[in-house]
């Protein structure tokens, strides 16, 4: 795959150049990504739709993560990030759909990678049932998809809870999306400060519509 271009800046966000993705992550220069929350019901429970990064992919491989989430490439606005929920998920959604929250700065680094992101953050209620049919998954990108309960997510990460939880989804196979169970720990997500997914589960158990 070519490598991407990525708009760079400095650590109060202004605007220094353009940079190829890895250039941008070995340097550990400041680039803009979008994220989309999405958050439904699910056998009666209010639950966030966490999506199962590829074993494949170059960073935190086999984790949970947010529901969509992608680089902004050059000359690309925020709003532009709509096209990871439909490239991800096959969810056909609008900028108009989805709910601007704010600007979440975050950093990871590992062996040969800083990454630091300006994410852009946005929030989505699927008010649709969540079935697998609903999804169509980029198999390069997502392996699966779990909508976990509000409560689980709560207690993992107010907790930093070991315990494993069985948790309910699909993951992709050659015939499609399956049902399968999946045992998590904190330790199961892409590694992010505990405050964040807190917030989010915070965020949607105000903003969630009545089933």
């Amino acid at each position: 795959m070519a490598n991407e271009f990525l708009d760079v800046y400095d650590d109060q966000g202004r605007w220094i150049g353009v940079q190829s993705r890895d250039r941008a992550h070995s340097l550990g220069l400041w680039h803009k990504t979008f994220h989309c929350w999405i958050g439904g019901y699910w056998q009666g429970e209010p639950v966030l739709v966490l999506q199962l990064r590829s074993p494949n992919k170059d960073m935190h491989p086999g984790l949970l993560d947010v529901s969509s989430a992608g680089h902004l490439l050059h000359g690309e606005t925020p709003e532009d990030g709509i096209r990871e929920v439909r490239e991800e998920l096959g969810l056909a959604l609008n900028v108009s759909d989805v709910i601007f929250v704010g600007v979440s700065p975050q950093s990871f680094v590992a062996p040969n990678i800083i990454d630091h992101e300006y994410c852009y953050e946005y929030a989505f209620w699927l008010m649709q049932p969540i079935l697998p049919d609903v999804f169509t998954l980029d198999t390069t990108e997502v392996a699966g998809i779990f909508p976990i309960s509000l409560h689980i997510l709560y207690d993992l990460f107010s907790h930093h809870d070991e315990t494993l939880h069985n948790v309910q989804g699909w993951k992709q196979t050659p015939e499609g999306l399956c049902a399968t169970t999946l045992p998590v720990n904190v330790h199961s997500f892409v590694p992010r400060d505990p405050a964040y997914y807190l917030d989010w589960v915070t965020w949607f158990k105000q903003h969630m519509p009545e089933s």
